[in-house]
Parts: C-alpha cells; sequence; structure tokens
C-alpha cells in the first residue's frame, strides 16, 4: 500500500484488496490440578480401620492447606491462570518496560532503551494476508546495539530542539478542534518531513549536553525499525506487543478500526493521534510501533531491494535524484493492514502529513 500525502490534510491511499482475512491465534489456559487417594483399608468394624481412615483424611486436608498457602503467596486470591503459549508465539515472554540500567533519559527528556543485537526473518511470509510484493521474507542480522526511542517523538520534544511546533494536532494546528481541551505536548510531532526529521537529529547531535554525553542520533534503517518492532520474538507475525497477535483492533493500537485486520471487532478509531504510550508495549518496551503516525526511516525506497540487499545491516539502497524515503507502522488513519511489522510504505523526503512522525536511534559508542 503506497500513501499519497498532502501537506496539512488528510492521508489518503489506495489499496489493491479491501478485503479482510480472519485468520487469528489461538491462545489456550490451563491451570488445575488433582490429589488422588486410593487407600485399602483394613476390615470393617476393626478399630485400626477407623484409625487407618482418618490419618489419610487428615494428612490430605494438612496437604491441601499448605497447597492454597502457597499459591495465595505466589499468585495472590485472584491468581490467572497460567498461559500456555501458542506455537506463534515461541519467544519469552517480554517485560516492558524494561529495566532501568538499558534506558536512559537524554538532555530534553527524550527516553531511548537499548536494543540488543540479534537476528530475524524481515519481511513477511507468502501467506500473510494483504501482504505487499514487496515484502519478501529473507534473514538478517543486527550486528550491533542501539538505543532507540521508546516513543515517538512528541510535540515538545519537537519544539525544544527546532523551535517549532508544526503538528495538526495541537492547540495551533488546523486541526485543533479535534484535540480541544487535549493536552497535546505528549502527541507525536506530525506534518514533518523526511528531512525535517533529519534537521531534528542533527540538531539534537549538536546540543552541548548531548556532546558531552557522546551521543549522536539519526533515524532508524528499515532493518533496525522492523527487527525492534518484533520487540526480539523469535516468531513470524504481522503484530507485537507483549505477544505477537495476527489480528488488530482498535483497541491495541490507534489506526482506523472499523478496517482491523484477522477476525478483529471493528471498533471507531479516535479520528486523530494519541498521546505517546498510550498502548500496550512490545517486547522491547518500546511503545506505538503499530499506527498513531507512520515513522520515517533512514533508507531510500527499494521494491526489489530485499533481493539483493546484504544479511547484516542492511543501509537500504543507494540514494538517487527524487528517491522516495521509507515509512513504517502506520498511522490513524490507515487500515490495519497498512500497520504490519512487514508493510512498508514510501514517500519524497521533502513531504509530510499529519499522519507522518519519526522516532530516533543513538548508536553505541565502538568499543
Amino acid at each position: 500500500m503506497q500513501l499519497t500525502c498532502r501537506t496539512g490534510v488528510e492521508p489518503t491511499w489506495r489499496a489493491a484488496d479491501s478485503s479482510r482475512s480472519m485468520g487469528t491465534v489461538g491462545m489456550s489456559h490451563a491451570f488445575g490440578g488433582s490429589f488422588m487417594s486410593n487407600p485399602r483399608p483394613p476390615a470393617p468394624g476393626n478399630s485400626a480401620w477407623r484409625g487407618a481412615l482418618l490419618w489419610p483424611l487428615l494428612a490430605a486436608l494438612l496437604v491441601g492447606g499448605v497447597l492454597v498457602a502457597w499459591l495465595t503467596r505466589e499468585h495472590g486470591h485472584d491468581a490467572e491462570p497460567a498461559v500456555q503459549p501458542t506455537e506463534s508465539s515461541t519467544s519469552p515472554p517480554a517485560e516492558a518496560p524494561p529495566a532501568a540500567a538499558e534506558a536512559i533519559t537524554n538532555s530534553i527528556g527524550l527516553k531511548l532503551v537499548l536494543i540488543p543485537p540479534g537476528r530475524f526473518l524481515m519481511g513477511s511470509p507468502a501467506a500473510e494476508p494483504e501482504r505487499g510484493e514487496d515484502e519478501l521474507q529473507h534473514e538478517v542480522a543486527i550486528t550491533r546495539p542501539f538505543r532507540m526511542g521508546v516513543y515517538e517523538v512528541t510535540q515538545e520534544e519537537y519544539a525544544r530542539v527546532m523551535g517549532r511546533n508544526p503538528s495538526w494536532f495541537a492547540p495551533t494546528g488546523n486541526g485543533r478542534d479535534r484535540v480541544e481541551k487535549q493536552d497535546t505536548r505528549r502527541f507525536p510531532v506530525e506534518q514533518v518531513s523526511w528531512q525535517d526529521a533529519e534537521q531534528f537529529c542533527r540538531k539534537l547531535s549538536d546540543l552541548e549536553a548531548e556532546k558531552a554525553a557522546g551521543r549522536t542520533y539519526r533515524l532508524p534503517t528499515e532493518a533496525e525499525w522492523e527487527y525492534a518492532c518484533r520487540g526480539g520474538a523469535t516468531a513470524a507475525g504481522p503484530f507485537f506487543f507483549r505477544k505477537p497477535s495476527a489480528a488488530l483492533s482498535a483497541a491495541q493500537a490507534n489506526f482506523n478500526g472499523s478496517f482491523p485486520y484477522g477476525d478483529a471487532a471493528e471498533i471507531a478509531g479516535l479520528g486523530r493521534t494519541a498521546a505517546v504510550g498510550s498502548y500496550a508495549p512490545n517486547g522491547f518496551g518500546l511503545y506505538d510501533l503499530h499506527g498513531n503516525v507512520s515513522e520515517w526511516c533512514q533508507d531510500v525506497y527499494g521494491k526489489d531491494y530485499y533481493r539483493e540487499s546484504p544479511k547484516e545491516d542492511p543501509p537500504g539502497p543507494k540514494a538517487v535524484a527524487g528517491s522516495g524515503r521509507v515509512l513504517r507502522g502506520g498511522g490513524w488513519l490507515n487500515f490495519g493492514d497498512n500497520c504490519r511489522a512487514a508493510d512498508r510504505d514510501w514517500l519524497v523526503p521533502r513531504q509530510g502529513n499529519n499522519g507522518i512522525g519519526f522516532r530516533v536511534v543513538s548508536p553505541m559508542p565502538s568499543p
């Protein structure tokens, strides 16, 4: 799906197929146990029989009491059933937000989390509904750790660095009627071009406090973005929160919920952006990789690049005149299929609209 953007208005797009699949991930819950006792009593009428019957009963009561006490201590009175992982969620349970030692807050209040190196399957499997021709699945290795913005860059953060707030959904923007009485400082900045995002990264890197800390900033590569979006999950799939999901509704992310993905229910969307972090994070503790605003990546877009890209740290195709730049994640007005982890969009670097924002990465210093 390709976005057609007009600055200062809602993004429009064209889709090859508006049908929706009904696939979903099943999740089973199992909890329980039983105690089985089959004593063989002596002959009736013998006092020893009564004692032999009483002692097993007392022992069973004692064991039951110990078990209840243990369950109460370990799980609480309202313990949820243990979740049995399905075939499509084979990665370890995600803990979010990340440990404090892995996250930092920089001089403008922008929070970043450490993303470890690793391998993953980039693109989508052939059977994934609504996939595009440019999503050839292939293995990619991210060989170096990097820090990534926990959230999309906010209006407040952007204004602190750039001295202005271009957002449509802001008190001074053309969409102010949709955010009346809303504090939009923590809403994602939008109506930013790829060139604007690049300039933000340069200016942020040039701040004295960031220089002193040895930090520089840039946009993520397309491979870094998708690797981070999948949150460390080893299974393929279209959506990643605390667990992978094969369906997407507006209860999970900010998008056009009238067009959900998979067998998710139709739920009306907000019709605007939302404060960052309003929905569940993924396994790396990152928020809003699906929906809210589409996010600029560093790469030039290449429809067939996956067929020739290097297996380690692919940088994207070489730029030529008129090259489009990659957009990922889908936004508040997009359909569910455009919010998939593998979905690829692009736009010329000088354009932007109220469905486009970005997040930053900060490369780790070489050892």
